[in-house]
């Protein structure tokens, strides 16, 4: 995937998980940033400053809500999607079994080929074959429950949101500015369990404190972004 020599001992760089996390995060900030400040119309360091905002759970944004375009918290709806904790969990277990995919047929022929060596070399390979196949399937099993969890928590959600948000008034600002309830609660969904805190309203929460049960369930989310994460 990565140019050999990223790859190479002597090379002073070398490919690593975290320095995978490191460069694509940077690359979608630096794409989403240059979009949220073309569709919005804002200098390119408010843009970036958004979309790091957005990608890494920060919350933080240097204008007023009105000022963005929809297309703009569009972008900063997938930012905040494709950056997120949870999200983040699923590369690397798909990396792993990837990996011992590709090595199992190999690992297992030679276990067998050995089945009449006494070397322990050949047993704790085996062993250490035997363990793999049970992290495989673990691993497996934990994608699932993270691709469940996704869907419950920023699909099921967000209609979820969709119900309590339509028992009470839309505010005013977001009706002025065309954003139907659907969108409100998709992108409130959405921000509360990845812990973005960016709102579509200018004031964070305040248009929802008399609307009690869509913050109850905006603080569900939070939780099950968070600690109640798998």
């Amino acid at each position: 995937i990565f140019p050999q020599w990223m790859c190479q001992r002597g090379s002073g760089f070398r490919m690593n998980y975290f320095r995978c996390v490191l460069l694509y995060l940077m690359a979608i900030a630096l794409i989403g940033g240059a979009i949220i400040s073309g569709i919005s119309d804002l200098s390119y360091v408010d843009g970036l400053f958004i979309a790091v905002s957005a990608c890494t759970g920060t919350g933080l944004v240097t204008v007023e809500m009105n000022l963005l375009h929809i297309g703009s918290f569009v972008a900063i709806s997938v930012l905040t999607y494709i950056g997120g904790t949870v999200f983040l969990l699923l590369p690397p277990m798909f990396y792993r079994r990837m990996v011992f995919a590709k090595l199992k047929p190999v690992l297992s022929e030679f276990v067998d080929s050995q089945t009449q060596s006494e070397l322990p070399s050949v047993a704790a390979l085996a062993a250490v074959l035997s363990k793999r196949r049970l992290l495989h399937r673990a691993l497996g099993m934990m994608i699932i429950a993270v691709f469940f969890h996704l869907f419950l928590c920023t699909f099921v959600g967000t209609f979820i949101m969709y119900g309590f948000v339509r028992l009470y008034s839309h505010p005013t600002e977001l009706v002025s500015r065309g954003f139907s309830q659907l969108w409100t609660a998709q992108f409130l969904s959405v921000s509360s369990f990845f812990n973005c805190g960016i709102t579509l309203t200018s004031d964070s929460m305040m248009q929802y404190v008399d609307k009690p049960l869509v913050y109850l369930w905006s603080s569900a989310l939070v939780a099950f972004g968070n600690t109640a994460a798998p």
